[in-house]
């Protein structure tokens, strides 16, 4: 919901203010948690093997447009954000309530129900840019680290085979333990890291020129296309 606030303000500002300099991104949060023993590669890894689990489980939307667009709103999004190892992909799914959620690695998962209810470019802007704040913040990789660090006792992951292995034997942790992985919705913490990055790249996007070159996008050769345009950066 604030998000969504945040992104319809700084629609609503365009042009009612002075161009001025690109303000820094909140760098700290970029920052990988000393807890989290995945690497970059490792993190991409485990994402991947997440991803496999939840087509086993979940119906998957087929929706190619809607994939391309939201793509060319990442795309604008990341431009000013700090470069990274991190490849956004999108994926649309079938659920039973208007959500979206991140994994590592870079899959965003939005529900066709959510594409649905969106007034407007803004409103979608605001979900994607606060997923992506998640992911950029390495949330779900540090969360299942400590997890896999409890349950199983191991606190590395050498090669792709081994982040496979370990989150299927997590998933089986899970059944034997009755353990309950935590969601990020309640963890406050979490969601304001995630709201300060999004607040950062949507009102970032505004300054940005229509050269931007796309970078680490699910689609990479996609046109960038302007999200927002107002030029205000206070974050």
């Amino acid at each position: 919901m604030l998000l969504r606030v945040l992104s319809i303000v700084v629609v609503a500002a365009a042009g009612s203010l002075p161009a001025q300099p690109p303000c820094s991104p909140p760098a700290a949060l970029f920052e990988r948690p000393a807890a989290d023993f995945f690497n970059d590669e490792r993190e991409v890894d485990l994402g991947d093997a997440i991803v496999e689990h939840l087509a086993r489980n979940f119906r998957m939307i087929d929706a190619p447009e809607a994939a391309a667009h939201l793509d060319r709103i990442a795309e604008r999004l990341l431009c000013r954000l700090p470069s990274s190892h991190i490849r956004f992909r999108f994926h649309l799914i079938e659920l039973p309530e208007s959500n979206a959620f991140a994994l590592p690695g870079g899959h965003i998962y939005v529900s066709r129900k959510l594409i649905a209810m969106v007034r407007d470019e803004g409103e979608i802007a605001g979900v994607v840019a606060h997923e992506m704040g998640h992911i950029l913040a390495h949330q779900s990789s540090a969360q299942i680290a400590a997890e896999v660090r409890r349950l199983l006792k191991v606190d590395t992951a050498g090669s792709r085979q081994d982040v496979f292995a370990l989150y299927s034997r997590l998933g089986e942790a899970y059944v034997r333990t009755g353990y309950v992985p935590r969601s990020d919705s309640g963890n406050e913490r979490h969601q304001s890291a995630a709201d300060r990055i999004a607040l950062y790249s949507l009102v970032a996007a505004a300054t940005i020129p229509k050269g931007c070159p796309a970078r680490s996008i699910g689609s990479p050769n996609s046109t960038a296309k302007p999200v927002i345009s107002s030029p205000m950066c206070s974050v």
